[in-house]
């Protein structure tokens, strides 16, 4: 009876583990993190939406967007920044990516958000 248990709660551990680095191996592998505009149209095509916008200190976020703080300097803010906003749909999941543009003023991935029916990654 004990090497029955024994044996369940290994498979057990190993079945967990490999849920776990799976779930974390989507995540690891989609993010495009830095990626350029035309990687993005590349992979993903046509986004349904896309949107240019001015974000200054006094912006007043959605919930789903990042908080910008963390990404510029107050003195950025206090000039506004630019953010290019594009959301893909891809059968059950949608994947909306966050672009600012870099010294060269090519539009790169500054954060990404991939979500299935509500749930967020």
């Amino acid at each position: 009876m004990s090497n029955r248990l024994s044996l369940l709660k290994f498979f057990s551990i190993a079945l967990c583990m490999l849920i776990f680095a799976s779930c974390k191996n989507i995540y690891v592998n989609e993010s495009l993190f830095n990626a350029s505009e035309e990687t993005i149209r590349a992979k993903y095509g046509v986004p349904y939406f896309e949107k240019t916008y001015l974000v200054t200190s006094e912006y007043k976020k959605y919930e789903e967007e990042p908080y910008y703080p963390i990404y510029f300097t107050p003195e950025d803010l206090q000039n506004g920044v630019e953010i290019k906003k594009m959301i893909f749909s891809r059968f059950s999941r949608n994947i909306q990516f966050y672009l600012k543009q870099n010294e060269n003023g090519e539009w790169i991935v500054f954060y990404d958000l991939f979500y299935t029916k509500g749930i967020c990654f």
